[in-house]
């Protein structure tokens, strides 16, 4: 899988083998980076309003939206 986000508020996941698109997310504030989990259990985004969103990839669903930083987010990994 490949996670793209665009000015748009868009976030898309792709299939890296097809380079076709899977799902499509509708952010809530510029994405700066994004993190799908080894497993693709989860997707991690960062954004510009200072929260971190966790998604399921396969509904693209948010499950979490955690405001963890009065600046922007400018990345996120999973470990």
């Amino acid at each position: 899988m490949i996670i793209t986000g665009s000015q748009d508020r868009s976030m898309k996941i792709w299939d890296a083998g097809r380079g076709s698109c899977i799902k499509t997310m509708t952010c809530y504030s510029n994405l700066y980076g994004a993190s799908i989990s080894e497993e693709d259990s989860f997707l991690a985004s960062a954004h510009f309003d200072g929260h971190l969103r966790v998604w399921a990839p396969t509904t693209g669903e948010m499950i979490q939206d955690l405001q963890l930083h009065e600046m922007p987010i400018t990345c996120v990994a999973f470990s």
